[in-house]
């Protein structure tokens, strides 16, 4: 760890006199000058006199409580000032993070964690001309379901909540636990996700579903090239996967699922040569695939589907659910139903089996992805294909992914019309299609479109 110079004063505002003690040792062992306040108000009349370089306190005292110290403090006496919050005090965390706190830590936490946030305030304060990025900027975070953390086992990555966008707090560190009454306690403070950073992403679904290693270990396609294809992804789903009237709120919330799995599946060099090939095959498949993805993602989170691992397979089901495509003549799939002879039809309908072989073939698929595959184009009528079977045997993701494919296919440029509005779509498949559509997953999809009434 980082020592800075002895002339580092902090104020530690502590009123457990055990815990106070402890970390004075701690600040002292590390080159910092510490003077004691045991509330906040005792705080306030030394400040004056003091001029600490950085003031750390506990959120919950008596006699004028952390955030009321901070909000004295930034109108009358500026300076750097670190929030001590244990879990039961999220939404005064949040407060003290508007009202101007420059940094916080959680409780329990661990000697390094805590001189690391010192040494980079009292840093960021001597510096001049500082135009370093903070390192908490350059990491990447995704959501996860809070459920996915109602478990007796350790965890194997930390756990953030998010005060903000761009600014995280972490609350459970590598192998620690997140214990019923923290989670029963920020269930009720409304929070319903949490935060991992992106690469521990794959660790989550192992933790939930103990799924066989997705990301082969060893890869022999460039990681400049996959990067290329991520970045032309990002930009397929903000410029054709937009849908006028969609909850914008709900879409970026998948939009950022979906970048996120698909980055991790871009690591398996067998999904990722499916994907180019999908999007080296026609012009609007990957397209229709990608918004295929993410609205089946958008449905399951409406029809309250919360588990991490459900929604990646979900995603990764509505990415490939069109796969068996790749080994049908491009032509073919260009040209418009009524042009089509029935040879025709019937060779573009075995793409339904062809991706059921396909995904088979692949290590890191889910077998729920090689059902949606096969069985997407059935019909809760049981007049779809390729086996015509009712609704109680449909898998219960082909049953989301079939009405999101059918609402992408007015949506998203097709070979042969331009796209639709949400409004549109939704008239459309009501007239057209309703009494084929799985009913729960058709309300939760016209959900998403808070300017549709529903009926």
């Amino acid at each position: 760890i980082e020592r800075l110079a002895m002339n580092n004063k902090i104020l530690l505002v502590e009123d457990s006199e055990f815990f106070r003690a402890a970390l004075k040792s701690t600040l002292e062992s590390n080159n910092y000058e510490v003077l004691e306040a045991p509330n906040g108000k005792a705080a306030r009349d030394i400040i004056p006199t003091i001029s600490p370089d950085l003031i750390l306190s506990d959120i919950q005292m008596p006699h004028f409580n952390g955030v009321e110290l901070l909000k004295w403090t930034k109108e009358n006496h500026p300076t750097k000032f670190m929030l001590m919050t244990g879990f039961s005090h999220i939404l005064e965390t949040q407060n003290a993070f508007e009202l101007g706190a420059d940094e916080f830590i959680a409780k329990p936490f661990d000697e390094e964690d805590l001189i690391d946030k010192i040494n980079n305030l009292l840093r960021d304060s001597t510096r001049e001309n500082n135009t370093d990025v903070p390192l908490e900027e350059k990491i990447k975070y995704c959501k996860v379901s809070l459920e996915d953390f109602v478990s007796d086992k350790a965890i194997n990555l930390d756990i953030f909540i998010q005060l903000k966008p761009g600014k995280f707090l972490k609350i459970a560190h590598k192998g620690g636990k997140l214990d019923d009454e923290r989670i029963e306690n920020y269930k009720s403070k409304g929070l319903k996700e949490l935060y991992i950073r992106q690469e521990d992403f794959a660790k989550v679904l192992d933790f939930n579903i103990k799924l066989s290693k997705l990301v082969a270990h060893s890869s022999s396609i460039p990681i400049e090239k996959k990067e290329r294809f991520l970045l032309h992804t990002a930009e397929v789903i903000l410029e054709k996967t937009f849908v006028d009237g969609v909850d914008k709120v709900i879409f970026d919330n998948a939009k950022d699922f979906l970048t996120t799995s698909i980055d991790l599946l871009a690591k398996d060099d067998q999904t990722f040569t499916l994907l180019e090939a999908l999007n080296n095959h026609t012009d609007y498949l990957y397209a229709h695939c990608l918004g295929v993805s993410m609205y089946s993602v958008m449905i399951a989170k409406k029809m309250k589907w919360s588990s991490t691992a459900n929604l990646f397979k979900l995603a990764f089901s509505g990415l490939m659910h069109d796969i068996g495509k790749k080994e049908i003549d491009p032509d073919l799939l260009l040209k418009s139903r009524p042009e089509l002879t029935f040879k025709e039809r019937q060779m573009i309908e075995t793409h339904a089996m062809r991706g059921k072989l396909i995904l088979e073939s692949l290590k890191s698929a889910p077998s729920e992805a090689v059902a949606v595959a096969f069985e997407h184009h059935e019909d809760i009528l049981g007049q779809g294909y390729p086996r015509q079977i009712g609704k109680n045997e449909i898998h219960p993701m082909a049953k989301i992914v079939h009405v999101a494919n059918e609402f992408c296919n007015y949506t998203i440029k097709g070979p042969h019309h331009p796209p639709v509005s949400g409004d549109k779509a939704l008239s459309l498949l009501d007239n057209l299609k309703r009494e084929s559509l799985d009913h729960v997953a058709f309300r939760a999809l016209k959900e998403i479109f808070s300017s549709i009434g529903l009926q």
